[in-house]
């Protein structure tokens, strides 16, 4: 098997985001370790996690399957975007097909207050809601005690503001302009 480092793995990843989201920040970090290895992605705003996962997913080396507690490692056929995009990354791929250094690959999404406040506002005007949570009552967890839809029962937490708020930012794009 042809192996490609964590940290060239790392160099693929920040290429292939550039190209999809050039405007957009990214940060990704490599990290090796007893019994294998990881790279996290983050950034703020910008595209939604399903978009970059489906760019950085098939970068990882492998998969987890919690429900046999067993970890299968699989390669990669290298494509001829995967060699323009190692050429733009001063990266050598050793052959054909490769296995990716890094077993898993992790994509965290934050976002800014600003954003919140538009997500919250939305929501409030689409159900007709006047009292709203603030940004600094989701960030804390604070708005699992209220409701979107009046007459929610306690227990009914697909309806708290902290999911609806989580939900719809998650399924929003914001890309820079």
């Amino acid at each position: 098997m042809n192996f490609v480092s964590c940290t060239d793995t790392a160099k693929l990843i920040r290429k292939a985001l550039k190209a999809r989201f050039p405007s957009q920040k990214f940060s990704v970090r490599s990290d090796q370790y007893s019994g294998g290895a990881s790279i996290d992605v983050s950034w703020t705003d910008g595209p939604t996690e399903k978009l970059v996962e489906s760019i950085v997913g098939r970068f990882a080396g492998s998969t987890f399957d919690g429900m046999q507690d067993l970890k299968e490692y699989h390669h990669s056929e290298v494509t001829t975007e995967l060699r323009m995009l190692a050429k733009r990354a001063k990266v050598e791929l050793p052959g054909d097909p490769v296995h990716f250094g890094a077993d898993f690959v992790f994509t965290r999404r934050k976002f800014t207050p600003s954003f919140l406040e538009r997500v919250i506002a939305e929501i409030g005007e689409r159900f007709h809601t006047p009292d709203r949570p603030t940004v600094d009552d989701f960030e804390q967890g604070r708005a699992y005690n209220t409701h979107v839809l009046s007459g929610c029962s306690a227990s009914d937490q697909y309806w708290s503001w902290q999911a609806t708020i989580h939900r719809a930012a998650n399924d929003r794009t914001v890309l820079a302009a």
